[in-house]
């Protein structure tokens, strides 16, 4: 069993930690709608203690990004573990999020 959980920082921010897979991709996807159902603007997303996130994770976001530019609002992501940088930096999907080599958040 996948252990992951979300939170909200006092910025304002939804904090994800633990691994993001197929097992808890319906969860996932659950919590991120009830964040920009329940937020406005831009969605800002701390995965620093995200240790795994597979191509579903990834497909997620992807498609949180793309209901968020339906609605004229953009995702950020404002850190990012090592390992989730790497792979996003991997799949050249780093620029999209606001990612950026330097860290410089």
């Amino acid at each position: 069993m996948t252990v992951w959980q979300s939170s909200i920082s006092d910025n304002g921010a939804l904090i994800l930690e633990g691994e993001i897979d197929y097992s808890v991709a319906a969860q996932v996807r659950a919590a991120l709608h009830r964040h920009i159902e329940s937020s406005g603007g831009a969605v800002v997303l701390d995965m620093e203690k995200v240790s795994y996130i597979d191509s579903t994770g990834l497909a997620l976001l992807i498609e949180l990004r793309r209901k968020l530019q339906e609605q004229s609002r953009e995702i950020r992501i404002s850190a990012a573990s090592v390992r989730v940088r790497q792979l996003f930096e991997l799949t050249q999907i780093a620029p999209i999020f606001g990612l950026r080599k330097d860290r410089a958040d």
